[in-house]
């Protein structure tokens, strides 16, 4: 199975994240003015027929392997996916291939 996704980069011109769970909770009546550019994020998720886990950033060139995703390790380069993968804990492997076409931060 392949399940592939996109979203529009976006931009907070004021108030930071205030607007993402938990952190309006703390803060009460944080405002946020966010907008979205046509400079996206993709990822493709494939299941593979063994129980490898393949983490691929085409945009850094960073790569993650692992023999299962009970061995995938965190805290690392790509740790966000990482986590993401060990969360959702998927029954077979899977490549997990991410893309952003924003330039990276200076």
């Amino acid at each position: 199975m392949i399940v592939e996704a996109t979203a529009p980069t976006r931009i907070d011109l004021a108030g930071g994240t205030l607007d993402l769970y938990p952190i309006y909770l703390f803060v009460g009546g944080g405002i946020t003015v966010n907008a979205g550019v046509e400079l996206r994020s993709h990822v493709r998720v494939e299941t593979r027929p063994d129980r490898e886990v393949h983490l691929i950033s085409e945009d850094t060139c960073a790569r993650l392997s692992a023999p299962c995703v009970e061995a995938l390790p965190v805290g690392r380069e790509l740790d966000l996916v990482a986590r993401v993968v060990k969360f959702y804990s998927p029954r077979t492997g899977v490549n997990v291939i991410t893309r952003n076409t924003a330039p990276p931060p200076c």
